[in-house]
């Protein structure tokens, strides 16, 4: 475990979760990131992981 973390799906897009004042996820469609804020909570260590649907799992 990490302050941040990063998976590449089967289209070979990343996706990166990292820490800090609170818990971010962030995704690469091809063209342009998408971030998004998913805990509001100071996070110090993560872990990303794509199942075989590739739904992200934090």
């Amino acid at each position: 475990m990490s302050p941040r973390s990063i998976a590449i799906d089967s289209l070979n897009a990343p996706h990166i979760v990292y820490g800090g004042k609170q818990l971010y996820y962030a995704q690469y469609d091809g063209s342009q990131w998408h971030y998004e804020t998913v805990d509001a909570t100071i996070v110090r260590y993560v872990s990303l992981a794509l199942d075989s649907s590739g739904k992200v799992h934090i």
